[in-house]
């Protein structure tokens, strides 16, 4: 305010200090602004690289945290399967013994009917060889029988010569008494002779008897020796089976661990596919991570471009430019309107010109210094995110390039297992084929045998009884033979 106790040159003194002074706060004002705005930025961009770095970290525990969900779930997976498995081959393992018992307690019956039908054809055709050797007669029981009867009759026809000669001699005793020697003599010669033919008799009696004697014990030894005979085959058919049997289980028992390690297999093989499922499934979800980094990498790159804000701090500052610019102009009116009175103003207005154009060469130099500073910021940002988008492009290159690689490793190795476990697969079902061939042919070999050694023990079985039927005729015949007592 003008006062009139004060001369008009000290008041044009302080008028010009007070808008220096005004002038000076403006520019420190302004100043204040742009240092604040400056800190700003940077504390923006420290924000911006903060909450980047904070992303990174938290996609990464994201990363590892599917990681390892996805192994336990695997490892939950495997016990689950580990259990299962457990169950289903005990389960399994029953089941194949009662079916592996039914299989065998069937073929034992099949073999027994086998065996009986067999059986009575050969004890059929056995007892008709019998009846055609017994018809041949190999043992001369015919002869023998033919020589008793002979020397039975040959018996009778001495004892009927003699009872002839008798009756002859007594008939002619009475004719002719002069003949007594000569029938003494006769009767000498009969009786003699009746001695030697007893005595022939008695010799071939007890020849026969000593012969029949060594017939019963040569046939009583080879009725002995065939039912022996006929024991050891059936010893012998009877290890034939066990060991039959006992190689049909173990080629069973080795079906069963072919079996067992064939499923397991299938299993290892579902768990390996499983595995490559999981691991293209991880690529496919690496892929779109990436794409949402590319998204977030890009909003950053937004982000960090700071024209929009700085072109609005700048606006701010122009507009505090234009208030202090119209608040000089102000009180420059008020001056004039304060010269004007007086005349020593005019000598002070120049001063007041040059004030108000050295402020204003002050505030143009300002602007451009402010332009400067911020082409000179937007070149270093434009820089330094270029610089930042290469190193970031270079790592996103090489980490692709490092998980491809792993990726294609994983894929290799699981292939390489998978195959390996369908060549084991197709070794086992070979060993199988072979086990089973092997089965078929011991079992033909097996009923072979056992048809076999059934003809042995049938024939000596036949035999003893042949021989049994031969000591019963032997037996009767003596029994039926008359007394050699004369």
């Amino acid at each position: 305010m003008y006062s009139d106790d004060l001369p008009i040159s000290q008041y044009v003194v302080k008028v010009s200090l007070s808008i220096f002074n005004m002038a000076l706060s403006s520019y420190w004002v302004s100043q204040n602004r742009k240092d604040l705005a400056e800190r700003a930025i940077v504390s923006k961009r420290e924000k911006d690289a903060a909450r980047a770095m904070k992303c990174l970290e938290v996609d990464f525990y994201h990363k590892n945290l599917a990681l390892k969900s996805s192994k336990y779930k695997n490892l939950e997976e495997g016990q689950a399967l580990k259990t299962s498995r457990a169950n289903d081959e005990s389960s399994v393992k029953e089941n194949q013994k009662l079916a592996e018992k039914e299989r065998i307690e069937y073929r034992r019956r099949k073999l027994a009917h086998i065996l009986s039908i067999e059986n009575d054809q050969y004890v059929k055709e056995l007892k008709v060889i019998h009846n055609n050797e017994r018809e041949k007669d190999p043992w001369n029981i015919a002869k023998l029988k033919e020589q008793i009867g002979e020397l039975q009759r040959k018996r009778k026809e001495g004892e009927q010569n003699m009872q002839k000669r008798y009756m002859h001699h007594l008939f002619t005793s009475g004719i002719t008494s002069s003949k007594e020697k000569g029938e003494e003599e006769l009767q000498k010669e009969i009786s003699d002779a009746w001695k030697q033919r007893k005595e022939e008799l008695e010799k071939l009696s007890m020849e026969k008897q000593q012969k029949e004697k060594e017939k019963l014990k040569s046939v009583e030894l080879e009725q002995l020796n065939a039912r022996h005979e006929a024991r050891e085959v059936e010893i012998s058919q009877l290890e034939e089976q066990e060991n039959w049997s006992n190689l049909v289980e173990g080629k069973v028992n080795e079906l069963n661990n072919t079996e067992n390690e064939i499923k397991k297999l299938k299993t290892e093989r579902q768990i390996l596919i499983h595995h490559l499922e999981t691991l293209l499934a991880l690529q496919q979800r690496r892929e779109s991570v990436r794409e949402l980094q590319k998204k977030a990498f890009y909003r950053i790159k937004a982000m960090h471009q700071p024209k929009e804000k700085l072109r609005r701090l700048l606006v701010e500052v122009q507009h505090s430019l234009d208030f202090d610019y119209k608040l000089l102009l102000t009180i420059n009116g008020f001056n004039k309107s304060a010269v004007e009175e007086t005349a020593l103003a005019l000598l002070d207005l120049d001063c007041v010109a040059d004030v108000k154009s050295k402020i204003e060469m002050q505030i143009a130099m300002e602007r451009e210094r402010e332009i400067e500073i911020q082409q000179l910021y937007n070149e270093e940002a434009h820089r330094l995110l270029e610089k930042r988008l290469e190193q970031w492009l270079l790592e996103s290159v090489a980490r692709d390039e490092i998980m491809t690689d792993l990726f294609k490793d994983l894929a290799k190795e699981i292939n390489k297992k998978i195959e390996f476990n369908i060549g084991q697969e197709k070794k086992f079902l070979q060993m199988k084929e072979s086990w089973l061939r092997e089965i078929d042919e011991a079992n033909v070999k097996a009923k072979e045998t056992i048809k076999t050694l059934e003809e042995k023990k049938n024939y000596f079985l036949d035999r003893s009884k042949r021989l049994g039927e031969e000591l019963e005729s032997l037996s009767i015949a003596k029994s039926s033979r008359p007394s050699s007592s004369y």
